[in-house]
């Protein structure tokens, strides 16, 4: 059984800023998730006990979820994206979820380091 897709059907993927959810070259933004992460290192004391921690290597990352056109470009790892109000972030991973029709659903996994 072929998909039938109704209502916002104009969709193409298009790595620019947002308006309203649509990325203003066109693309739906599904959802989008936002994170801050660090890597760390537990420093013990003589008891054994953690005595204090280190983060360092802070990162946001952000994974959205994008409907766009089967034509329609994939970001490539290593590439910048700017999604979720968060500018320069780079490319790490790009799933091609579904694709029915004209239409694909893309997962983006993206990151930037916090200074």
């Amino acid at each position: 059984m072929a998909a039938s897709i109704k209502l916002g059907t104009d969709v193409v993927w298009g790595i620019s800023s947002t308006e309203g959810g649509t990325l203003t070259t066109a693309g739906k933004l599904l959802s989008v998730d936002r994170k801050t992460t660090a890597k760390q290192f537990e420093q013990e004391g003589e008891t054994g006990e953690v005595y204090s921690v280190i983060f360092y290597d802070q990162r946001e990352e952000v994974t959205c979820e994008v409907l766009c056109k089967i034509a329609a470009t994939i970001p490539a790892p290593g590439g910048t994206i700017t999604v979720g109000g968060v500018t320069d972030l780079i490319v790490s991973d790009v799933t091609v979820k579904w694709k029915a029709g004209d239409t694909k659903k893309l997962s983006i996994t993206a990151w930037k380091s916090i200074a």
